[in-house]
């Protein structure tokens, strides 16, 4: 699909980042879901498969500052791609995984990617809806076409 067929229709991305949001939930907590499973086949300990879900909550949150400050100074729906892009192959590390440190680092990156992708995506304070415009959150014509849908205080 061609970007000028996604700027035209705000449902498919709606729609898109809602699914991309629902894997990233699934994502976030498969680890903790299955952790007695990896903890028997990689064979380590109960605090090394807390480190995992620790390690990417750490690096979450350090990396959403700058995920912010990225976003405010360019463009946002390409950096919520590369968060998107980094968050996918990490996960996919993460299945592959055949040890803890490759684990680890899968696990730490996916962190990395969801941060980066979820701060430009996620709801921000704005002043007013045309400020949605103005620092590049959608194009002018997608915002036309949707302003009156818009709720805001």
């Amino acid at each position: 699909m061609a970007a000028s067929d996604w700027r035209r229709k705000p449902g498919l991305i709606l729609g898109a980042l809602t699914a991309l949001n629902g894997l990233n939930y699934l994502d976030r907590y498969v680890a903790a879901a299955t952790l007695t499973l990896i903890l028997s086949e990689l064979k380590i300990s109960d605090s090394q498969g807390g480190l995992l879900q620790s390690m990417f909550i750490v690096t979450s949150a350090l990396a959403c500052p700058l995920a912010g400050w990225l976003g405010d100074r360019g463009s946002r729906m390409r950096l919520a791609a590369v968060g998107i892009f980094i968050w996918s192959l990490a996960t996919v590390g993460s299945g592959l995984a055949t040890s803890y440190a490759l684990l680890l680092l899968a696990r730490a990156v996916t962190g990395i990617g969801e941060a980066d992708a979820k701060k430009i995506v996620e709801n921000r304070p704005y002043k007013s809806t045309d400020e949605l415009v103005q620092k590049k959150v959608m194009p002018k014509a997608t915002y036309d076409k949707i302003k009156g849908q818009i709720v805001a205080k």
